[in-house]
């Protein structure tokens, strides 16, 4: 009786290994077809460079390699992955695949760790800087150009839960979520590349320290990366970013226009470090003298003190702040006092 189990067994056994086989024959087959005909999309002679950061996801990985037009499934590669327990044994570094590359084969490559050998160059990324003066720096740097910056900049779709919870109609989608810092990039990067790795910088630097707020009950990231973004803009010394942060709190909570200058800044088409009259008018919804309230999302990039300035912000009586020299800002109580310290440190 128990010789009969045992052969079952093996049978049942063999069964399933055969099944699976035929499974794994088919999509690669499948897949391969579909790569083919990817490829008489596009030149044969393309090379597109793809750069894995280290803890990637599959599905990260996936949507890359789709993104640039290396394979056309994002499901395909993760059930190819799974069903042969690649998961753990993708490697990063920087890859080159000619479009339309065959699922498993671009499996392999990054299993064996077949990565480029390039160079890193360093970049620093001022705190306050915005995405069109990234993109001048990236070119400047001969990373690649601004353009291809912008454009990447506007179609990429991030996987991770906070970008689905930004609006439409932002002048610039992912505008504060690209953290600013010094980071050593693969002289022959992707825009892809280096918005990913700024993205996975700002998600463990600014929305962990979100997830731990009380803050979290009362404003939605979005929001508090946004006020954050004008503290950047308008503060210059580090201890004062709270204090300025608890000005636009005031105003927040008796329904005063936050009257921010960089707000409008961020919309003129020529930069102007002192606004007129005129420039406050400026028709737009980021106008934050026409429009109470916070802007519609970020206007720069967003440094660790300048957010924790919002998340802890110095209770006062100040309703107003202006600057006196030397990065140092004068805060007033009342309109009166407000204006009379104009009139003193002009």
């Amino acid at each position: 009786m128990s010789v009969k189990k045992s052969k079952l067994s093996i049978f049942r056994k063999n069964k399933y290994i055969l099944v699976l086989t035929i499974i794994i024959s088919l999509l690669v087959l499948f897949t391969s077809v579909r790569s083919i005909a990817l490829l008489i999309k596009r030149s044969i002679n393309d090379v597109v460079l793809v750069e894995v950061t280290p803890g990637s996801s599959p599905t990260h990985i996936a949507e890359i390699l789709k993104d640039e037009g290396v394979i056309d499934s994002v499901f395909f590669f993760k059930l190819q992955v799974r069903l042969t327990g690649s998961a753990p044994k993708l490697k990063a570094g920087v890859y080159s695949f000619k479009p339309g590359t065959p699922i498993w084969r671009a499996i392999k490559k990054m299993v064996n760790g077949e990565v480029e050998q390039y160079d890193d160059i360093r970049i620093t990324i001022p705190e306050g800087y915005n995405i069109k003066q990234m993109g001048v720096l990236f070119e400047e740097k001969g990373l690649f150009k601004a353009d291809d910056f912008y454009k990447k900049a506007q179609e990429i779709e991030l996987s991770y839960e906070w970008a689905k919870q930004i609006p439409e109609g932002l002048l610039w989608k992912y505008e504060g979520y690209l953290f600013p810092d010094t980071y050593d990039f693969r002289t022959v990067t992707t825009p892809q590349a280096v918005i990913n790795k700024m993205a996975a910088r700002f998600d463990s630097l600014i929305a962990t320290k979100y997830a731990d707020s009380d803050l979290k009950e009362s404003y939605t990231l979005h929001e508090l990366v946004s006020l954050a973004a004008v503290v950047e803009k308008e503060a210059v010394l580090d201890e004062e970013r709270a204090t300025i942060a608890g000005v636009f709190y005031n105003r927040l909570k008796i329904g005063q226009a936050l009257q921010s200058c960089a707000t409008v800044q961020y919309v003129l088409p020529v930069h102007r470090e002192v606004l007129t009259t005129e420039d406050t008018k400026t028709d737009s919804i980021y106008n934050t003298y026409m429009h109470p309230g916070l802007p519609p999302g970020p206007i720069s990039s967003v440094g660790i003190a300048s957010f924790k300035a919002v998340l802890e912000p110095k209770e006062s009586g100040y309703y107003y702040f202006n600057a006196i020299g030397g990065g140092k800002h004068y805060f007033s109580k009342t309109f009166d006092e407000h204006l009379k310290a104009i009139k003193k440190y002009k």
